[in-house]
């Protein structure tokens, strides 16, 4: 039978803290929302394993056959094509995205690697392929080795070891933060809870870094079918009202995937979505790394940035 429930949460993973009793996260006092950028690099497989479990928003998309080469030839046009397209265009931008990375794309795609690697991009862990959702049909210790092997993989790939985690589709279980956190990661993107980032204080002082689904390009240009003009307006929108709220501090981001706004009809709304961030005086584009860089205690205590406590 249900229990009453206790205020808060329904696990231990953090406590409450509603946005009004917490203060701002401000650069030198500049009144400035905070948004990133990611450009995702996935491995999609031709045929899954058995066991293997998936976003199943995507098992219905063209039908439920294996292997499915139509849908495989799509996501692969990403890594042939469309990533191109988005690189010459952060370059041009002067932009550095942050680099969500499946761990089998260093074997599969090493060009794109040293892609990454000659911009020295911040890197991201983002599970083994874009075919493996970590859930909670997962025992312990396959989902430990999910996570601890991700981490490896790029490491060799890149020489250093990735800070952060994003989980393939935002799959996770309640032991995902306590693992992340034994595989020495600082931060998380797999929580869309708040608008402001904060320490799990459940999982060894891992940072929640906000992620939302809403502005990932496949979230909702491919499965929810918002027209491409009006998702670039719901990001200016976004970005306005925390403006008007004057929520210095707030972070967004905008997750772009090269299938999908690497597309020769798409990639002008992202050059447009870039340059309206870039005139805004009011945002600062960083990448996950940074925000967690700013609330670091060491990086607060030597007065680069500070916590403004009146909300």
């Amino acid at each position: 039978m249900p229990t009453r429930p206790e205020r808060g949460m329904d696990h231990d993973l953090y406590s409450f803290t509603p946005i009004s009793t917490r203060g701002h996260i401000q650069a030198q006092g500049a009144r400035k929302v905070y948004f990133y950028i990611l450009l995702y690099l996935e491995y999609w497989a031709i045929e899954r394993a058995p066991d293997v479990y998936s976003d199943p928003r995507f098992a219905t998309e063209y039908g439920s056959y294996f292997p499915e080469f139509r849908t495989w030839s799509y996501r692969e046009y990403g890594n042939r094509v469309g990533i191109y397209r988005i690189l010459k265009l952060f370059d041009q931008a002067d932009i550095k995205p942050a680099v969500p990375i499946n761990a089998l794309i260093p074997r599969v795609h090493p060009e794109l690697i040293d892609q990454i690697k000659k911009r020295g991009w911040e890197i991201i862990a983002h599970g083994l392929s874009a075919n493996r959702m970590i859930t909670s049909q997962m025992e312990t210790e396959e989902e430990r080795s999910e996570i601890f092997t991700s981490r490896d993989l790029l490491t060799a790939a890149f020489g250093y070891r990735p800070r952060g985690w994003l989980g393939q589709d935002f799959g996770g279980t309640n032991k995902t933060s306590a693992i992340l956190a034994e595989a020495g990661f600082t931060y998380t993107l797999d929580w869309a809870n708040d608008e402001l980032p904060y320490r799990q204080s459940g999982s060894n002082g891992l940072y929640a870094v906000p992620a939302f689904p809403d502005f990932d390009d496949v979230e909702a240009l491919w499965l929810r079918r918002v027209p491409l003009a009006r998702f670039t307006s719901l990001i200016s929108e976004a970005v306005n009202r925390l403006e008007h709220e004057q929520a210095w501090g707030r972070v967004l981001g905008l997750g772009v995937h090269p299938w999908v706004f690497g597309a020769s009809h798409r990639i002008k709304y992202l050059s447009a979505i870039l340059d309206s961030l870039k005139a805004n005086p009011k945002v600062e584009i960083v990448t996950p790394g940074n925000v967690v860089d700013h609330l670091d205690e060491r990086t607060i205590n030597s007065g680069c940035f500070k916590t403004v406590a009146d909300f």
